[in-house]
């Protein structure tokens, strides 16, 4: 019996925004910014000059980037930016969930999930538009950027 295994590729994935419901907030060109860095503070050791002892001290977590065709105004998501970054935070802070799946054709070549990353307590930080050239043929793409606390990987 041989293994029936194909490798993921990473231009089949679906990211869901917990609480929302508009299917146009979940349709992303891009995403980025999924990792984890363990932060280390360096100790010297009193008499010992040749080396000094890395100790772990936290992890930390780059901005989660997600890139898309720009939508209209009033989707969810870009009420949710909108009331968090342009507002000046004047309302409550309101954070999310996000799952991340990386697709892939199963059995009887049904769409199923390959992996799956939770992102936790998300809130938008940066949103920008790409630019404007008469010269160019291109959709116009807007990115969101997201801090989080942390991941986890739910299903690999």
């Amino acid at each position: 019996m041989g293994i029936d295994w194909t490798p993921a590729v990473t231009f089949f994935f679906k990211v869901e925004i917990m609480g929302f419901k508009d299917v146009s907030d979940y349709a992303f060109k891009e995403v980025s910014g999924l990792s984890v860095e363990v932060n280390s503070e360096e100790i010297k050791e009193g008499g010992e000059n040749s080396y000094a002892w890395k100790v772990p001290v936290r992890a930390s977590h780059g901005n989660l980037v997600l890139k898309r065709g720009l939508v209209k105004e009033d989707s969810q998501l870009s009420k949710w930016v909108q009331e968090t970054v342009i507002s000046n935070y004047q309302k409550k802070l309101e954070l999310k969930h996000l799952n991340i799946s990386l697709l892939g054709i199963g059995k009887n070549d049904a769409v199923e999930s390959l992996a799956l990353w939770r992102v936790l307590n998300a809130r938008p930080v940066k949103w920008s538009v790409s630019d404007f050239d008469s010269m160019k043929n291109e959709l116009a793409i807007e990115s969101l950027e997201f801090a989080y606390t942390h991941f986890v990987k739910l299903k690999s």
